[in-house]
């Protein structure tokens, strides 16, 4: 009879108790004493059962999973074989090339393509393919832990023979290889050995340049002297669409040979193969297997927590409209007190609108740890509007030939302003995450530069306190948080204006009053396996602002 069992279920009192009767009504002359025991026994074996861990309970190595997803787990030095055939718009194209891993005393790795020229396709860059899925192999060998534990279940169909089921992790792969979520995996154990392992998609995915509708990966094993298992055959079977017309892709992985540390030295499991990848004519080159950043990524992702790729570009538009209270104000070094005669600072507010587009470029040099720097372009349109407050008799600014305020009566006045600035800056975020949540802290220095000006102007700090909940199966986040700009007290800086067809510099100093911060609510969602886009949306009591985010990850 088959049973079925799911890992770490806990069975219901209800469950107990009709076994009970099922038990009972079979021997209806058990005593009471007896149908506690037989209870208690039951209720033991299914605790001690669930306990155990179902790889432990079939005696079968926690490493069988990488097999998965990297074959190249199965010894540290080895020659594989891998053919890969194409059928595209009714043709077939093939190509097959070698694989070989090396690893010296010191645990660098080498891992070359060798190939003969002949045996590869014209169509296409066969070499860039291949080196590609072995680069991805490759940083994927140490994923073992990278399956949903929770998601463990078993078949028993015989005495030492069951089918173990299980899924990858939605968080524990890198964001090249996220497919992989979609894959449920299934471990056939006959006699208490793994023969085969078959990897099947619940729903379709995107893989480099093709849209999968159906894939599937079958694994075979068998047994060697010395060893536990290795891997015989591995076949990679998937069907979808490119470029809206049907293909189907099959790779083939065929072990060649092995190296031991132990007594047994090499163990040739193709001869024929063999003698073909020692063939001196065959070419070889060589796979730039590690890269620098993130430090320490592939010990955060076996810890079942998701990276996105180290480098990044991207194109921002800021749109912030600016409410602000001008405290005092002064123009071309007049004392604020004789200003303050004709212009009353508490009736002058400034309506300004700011436009900015940004592009950004950013590394991730930890985990947890990003810096970046930008360059951009800031236009900004101000309506600011005060009341003069009259006066007996003109008034000469500069020079009264070139700027006089003549004899007038108090007045509402508006003057509009235009301004276009250009921008650099620098900036950190340092993040934390715990299961579907996560926080984040950013901090950014911008300085601006008038145009026509020779001086830069005084810099602006940011900071943006950021938590979120991300939403794996949609690889998309959301996050509240708040903004804090750390603007200065006054406002200084030089307008270039014409009086009189003379060009006239006016400086100026204003004094400002406005609330610094802001509450921000935003989205994240990642676009295949490159792109990203991000909106913000910030208000406070003086300033709303929306921005936009592409960004290009590499």
């Amino acid at each position: 009879m088959i049973q079925a069992n799911k890992l770490f279920s806990k069975p219901s009192n209800r469950a107990l108790s009709m076994g009970a009767i099922a038990l009972l009504a079979a021997f209806p002359d058990v005593s009471l004493a007896e149908e506690r025991r037989v209870l208690a026994s039951m209720q033991q074996e299914l605790q001690q059962e669930q306990k155990m861990d179902v790889f432990e309970q079939y005696k079968i190595s926690k490493d069988i999973p990488k097999y998965a997803l990297s074959s190249l787990v199965q010894a540290s030095d080895l020659v594989e074989h891998v053919k890969k055939t194409v059928t595209y718009d009714g043709k077939v194209d093939s190509s097959e090339a070698y694989l070989v891993q090396s690893i010296d005393h010191k645990g660098n790795i080498d891992l070359r393509v060798k190939y003969d020229e002949k045996k590869l396709s014209k169509n296409e860059d066969v070499l860039d393919q291949i080196s590609k899925i072995t680069r991805n192999e490759y940083r994927l060998r140490n994923y073992a832990d990278s399956y949903d534990k929770s998601s463990v279940s078993h078949i028993k169909t015989g005495d030492n023979s069951a089918v173990i089921s299980f899924n990858f992790s939605k968080f524990g792969l890198p964001q090249d290889v996220a497919y992989f979520r979609f894959m449920r995996v299934k471990l056939y154990v006959e006699q208490g050995k793994v023969t085969k392992m078959e990897v099947r998609n619940s729903q379709p995915f995107t893989f480099a340049d093709y849209k999968i509708d159906d894939y599937l990966q079958v694994v075979l094993f068998d047994a060697q002297p010395g060893s536990d298992v290795v891997m015989k055959k591995k076949t990679i079977t998937a069907t979808g669409k490119k470029k809206k017309k049907p293909i189907k892709l099959e790779y083939v992985t065929t072990p060649v040979a092995h190296y031991d540390d132990s007594d047994m030295g090499v163990v040739v499991l193709n001869q024929d193969l063999m003698s073909e990848v020692s063939d001196p004519r065959y070419r070889e080159e060589r796979v730039e297997l590690d890269r620098t950043f993130p430090l320490m990524g592939d010990m955060i992702r076996r810890k079942g927590i998701d990276l996105p790729m180290p480098y990044g570009v991207s194109l921002a538009y800021r749109d912030q409209d600016l409410n602000m209270d001008l405290t005092s104000f002064s123009v071309f070094g007049l004392d604020p007190n004789l200003i303050a005669k004709f212009f009353d600072p508490e009736k002058t507010t400034a309506k300004i609108n700011a436009k900015s587009v940004t592009l950004r470029g950013d590394v991730n040099i930890l985990p947890f740890w990003n810096v970046f720097g930008y360059i951009g372009q800031i236009d900004i349109n101000a309506k600011v509007k005060t009341q003069f407050k009259g006066n007996d008799e003109p008034i000469c600014v500069v020079d009264c030939n070139l700027l006089e305020i003549p004899e007038m009566n108090a007045v509402d006045l508006n003057i509009p302003i235009h301004l276009r600035y250009s921008s650099v800056g620098v900036g950190t975020t340092l993040a934390v995450g715990y299961k579907n949540f996560f926080a984040s802290a950013t901090a950014t220095y911008t300085k601006t530069k008038l145009d026509g000006a020779d001086d830069w102007g005084d810099g602006i700090a940011t900071y943006q306190p950021l938590i979120g909940y991300q939403m794996p199966d949609y690889r998309a986040q959301v996050f509240v948080g708040a903004e804090y700009q750390d603007y200065d007290d006054y406002l200084e800086g030089n307008v270039n204006f014409k009086a009189g067809g003379i060009p006239i510099t006016m400086p100026y100093r204003v004094g400002i009053d406005v609330d610094r911060w802001t509450y921000t609510v935003g989205f994240n969602k990642e676009l295949g396996k490159n792109y990203n886009i991000t909106g913000m949306y910030s208000t406070g009591e003086d300033r709303d602002s929306v921005t936009l985010n592409l960004g290009y990850r590499f």
